[in-house]
């Protein structure tokens, strides 16, 4: 409120000095206390927001390398199918067999049944944090095409 002199003051006084008011400890301190609030939170889902774009990323990875896989078994002759099984080969992100990879690709070429053999394909990701492994499995049927010429 402003007097009519033009100088705020207070309405109760008549006009005196103007009232300040200074932040004391206590409001200091809750201000704190919810800046930190606010930081926690923003960084727990700053953490869950990386751990899922990494998820994501091995995910697709592991989709690719186990299509890749199969197209690769498509283009054999079918004779030698039953020789491309696998069991936990550790490969690298481009699917070569690598020590250092964080991929197991297993393959599994079943029993031949009218001239077909379905083909598994499962590629696994290892995980840090004890977390269980993010697994990708495709499936397939290859057919002897030596039957229809």
């Amino acid at each position: 409120m402003r007097l009519a002199s033009g100088q705020p003051g207070s309405a109760a006084t008549g006009g005196g000095a103007p009232a300040t008011h200074r932040f004391t400890l206590v409001e200091a301190m809750v201000a704190l206390l919810l800046a930190g609030v606010v930081m926690a939170g923003a960084v727990a889902l700053m953490s869950t927001s990386v751990w899922g774009e990494n998820m994501g990323r091995r995910a697709m990875t592991a989709s690719n390398l186990a299509k890749a896989r199969l197209e690769s078994l498509r283009s054999l002759p079918y004779v030698d199918l039953p020789r491309m099984a696998e069991t936990r080969a550790r490969v690298n992100a481009a699917g070569v067999p690598d020590e250092n990879g964080v991929y197991y690709r297993t393959t599994v070429i079943n029993a031949e049944n009218a001239g077909s053999r379905e083909v598994v394909v499962t590629v696994a990701s290892t995980w840090k944090y004890n977390r269980p492994e993010l697994t990708v499995t495709v499936t397939s049927v290859i057919v002897n095409l030596e039957l229809f010429e």
